[in-house]
């Protein structure tokens, strides 16, 4: 019988560094590359597909191919060498996915990267989500009581949505959340300080604390790589989030991570949104234990106010 490898590293650490991982795939993938063609004959084995020169390519897939052996043959060597047994099950399985037995000719061979990194950002999605079962060679360790993760809500939009995020934010004001439990890019007080990397201030904040994401979807939004990421990393977290469709995009443009099925506060749907943005105010109150607002005609006025910024009156 074969012997199952076992972890080496203590499970919560090998979790947090599979969401980084993961993290970086979907930030690779959300990457907009030409699309490159394979003119030749078809070719059987999917190792044949480095040996070929279908055309010389450009130099943003050149890129694109160089981070994608990057981060794939770190992802290896890190399945390697967290497990007592270098050669694994659990490493042989990931080095497999999205293999394609065959190239055909006329191939896209961008899409077939694509293809092979989505499925292995899938995998070590399944594996993290099984992580607490993996056998581990570690004994456990006496348990220290474990720090409560602070709730902080995340607004994630396009940069050409501002103004609606910084009305929201001051609709949110009035729920008493501020720059301890809140954070916008667009909005000064609520945002990166200054000098520190963006990237890895994100990642900080959808590992680092209980997050709440309200995302504003648009067609800004779909367009931007940076949106695109975020509702990728709220996927991949499973964190709680709530849907707010901006002015001019409707619920059947929506796509990607977000479930369509979802209830949405649409912002120009002058019938319900009142009713839809009071249901948010009381789920962001249950969830941040915020107090209960003692006079409701003040959250009224102003989530009134902010339906007129963009036109509602």
């Amino acid at each position: 019988m074969d012997t199952k490898a076992k972890l080496i590293i203590d499970r919560n650490k090998f979790s947090s560094l599979l969401v980084k991982r993961i993290a970086d795939g979907q930030h690779l993938l959300a990457k907009e590359v030409p699309s490159e063609r394979q003119l030749q004959d078809s070719y059987y084995g999917y190792p044949v597909r480095n040996s070929i020169q279908p055309v010389e390519f450009t130099d943003t897939q050149n890129t694109f191919i160089s981070e994608f052996h990057k981060w794939t043959d770190y992802n290896s060597e890190m399945l390697k060498q967290y497990f007592d047994i270098p050669n694994n099950e659990y490493q042989t399985k990931y080095v497999k996915c999205g293999q394609a037995l065959v190239i055909s000719a006329n191939e896209d061979i961008i899409e077939l990267y694509k293809e092979e990194l989505r499925d292995k950002i899938n995998y070590l999605d399944s594996l993290n989500d099984k992580v607490e079962l993996l056998p581990c060679s570690l004994e456990d360790p006496i348990e220290e009581p474990k720090k409560e993760k602070q709730p902080l809500l995340f607004i994630s939009h396009s940069s050409y949505d501002e103004n609606i995020a910084s009305a929201l934010v001051t609709l949110l004001r009035t729920l008493g959340f501020n720059k301890s439990n809140l954070f916008c890019s667009s909005v000064p007080g609520y945002d990166i300080a200054e000098g520190e990397d963006i990237y890895e201030t994100l990642v900080s904040k959808f590992t680092d604390y209980n997050i709440y994401v309200i995302l504003l979807l648009s067609a800004n939004y779909y367009k931007s790589v940076a949106c695109l990421n975020e509702m990728g990393a709220t996927w991949v977290l499973k964190a709680k989030y709530s849907t707010l469709v901006c002015p001019g995009f409707t619920i059947p443009e929506i796509k990607g991570a977000v479930n369509p099925s979802k209830m949405a506060v649409v912002l120009d749907d002058a019938k319900r949104v009142n009713g839809k943005l009071n249901q948010l105010k009381d789920h962001l109150i249950e969830f941040f234990y915020l107090p209960e607002i003692e006079d409701d005609t003040i959250w009224e006025n102003d989530r009134n106010k902010f339906l007129k910024s963009m036109g509602e009156g």
